[in-house]
């Protein structure tokens, strides 16, 4: 019997787009950019294997949107970068939107987590809920893997890779830095 492990960064990528789909608030593109230095074919694999973790996650918050809203709601407003203002926008572009709103929101800086929730609190169609998610996320995460493996690894393939690194790290924190200061 022929068996593959599966490296360590693909899991991590797994488990991470679940968790950020569910409480995590650090986006998958985060551990998706570092994979990228280390190698853009591993990266690629990663993302797919990122948003199937992330539609685990989204069918759990969708089911529990469905089953409880107030309380995936409680639960969502003691997620860092998470206020009331935020889910009520939310609520009210999917109620707009439907399931196209999964695309726009996260472009936003609003997390997928809340979407997957009141698709499910507006009944919106599970299989469609499915079909919509998976292009959506691997879409973002693909084009994160895309913009660091053309910047580092091909416009400053040159740089020393503690370089990379450090540039790396340096936007991450700017990111994070900007991101919840401006919400």
């Amino acid at each position: 019997m022929i068996t593959k492990k599966i490296s360590p960064l693909i899991l991590l990528s797994l488990i991470w787009g679940l968790a950020e789909a569910t409480f995590f608030f650090i986006v998958p593109d985060v551990i998706l950019s570092y994979i990228t230095l280390k190698s853009t074919k591993t990266a690629k694999t990663a993302c797919i294997f990122t948003t199937i973790g992330a539609l685990f996650g989204g069918l759990i918050m969708y089911a529990w949107g469905k089953q409880n809203l107030e309380s995936a709601e409680i639960f969502l407003n003691k997620v860092p970068a998470i206020s009331e203002q935020m889910l009520d926008d939310i609520e009210v572009n999917v109620k707009e939107n439907q399931g196209l709103a999964i695309f726009t929101g996260p472009i936003k800086g609003q997390p997928y987590k809340a979407y997957a929730v009141y698709s499910g609190s507006e009944e919106i169609n599970y299989l469609l809920f499915i079909l919509i998610t998976i292009p959506a996320r691997i879409t973002r995460f693909a084009l994160a893997v895309l913009a660091v493996d053309f910047i580092l690894n091909k416009k400053l393939k040159n740089f020393r890779k503690s370089n990379k690194i450090i540039l790396l790290s340096s936007f991450w924190l700017f990111f994070y830095t900007a991101y919840f200061l401006l919400i």
